[in-house]
């Protein structure tokens, strides 16, 4: 599942289910790579459609490679994160359907500043699941 905020709709994550790797590839390679695309964020689902189980996840945890933003949401190499991927994380956690909302969406159109946005606010619809810091 890639991620990508949509050039259109600046608010809104774009979804894909699938990522593209080559055979062979090193686990923490692609892990780099997908990480790369998506602010540095991955999250669960896609190291497990990866083929990468959780205790793969668990040792990159405890060697500080992963760092834990969000429950099944991961920060890969530092958790120095910049906006953008505070509110990417703030979307995964979130799954399916989520939508940046209120000042977190305001500042992806630019409409406004970056200090404006306390909290990372996602919508979602039909969700009974609270998320700490969201």
């Amino acid at each position: 599942m890639l991620l990508a905020m949509d050039s259109r709709r600046p608010g809104v994550f774009r979804v894909s289910r699938s990522h593209d790797d080559k055979a062979g590839t090193p686990p923490d390679q692609r892990v780099a790579r997908l990480a790369a695309e998506q602010d540095g964020i991955v999250d669960l689902r896609q190291l497990v459609s990866m083929g990468l189980n959780r205790s793969w996840v668990h040792v990159r945890v405890r060697g500080g490679r992963l760092h834990r933003i969000h429950r099944g949401v991961y920060a890969v190499g530092h958790e120095a994160l910049t906006l953008r991927a505070r509110l990417r994380a703030a979307v995964m956690a979130c799954g399916d359907g989520a939508v940046l909302s209120h000042a977190a969406a305001g500042w992806a159109w630019g409409f406004v500043p970056e200090e404006a946005v306390q909290l990372p606010e996602v919508t979602v619809v039909a969700s009974t699941r609270h998320h700490a810091g969201i």
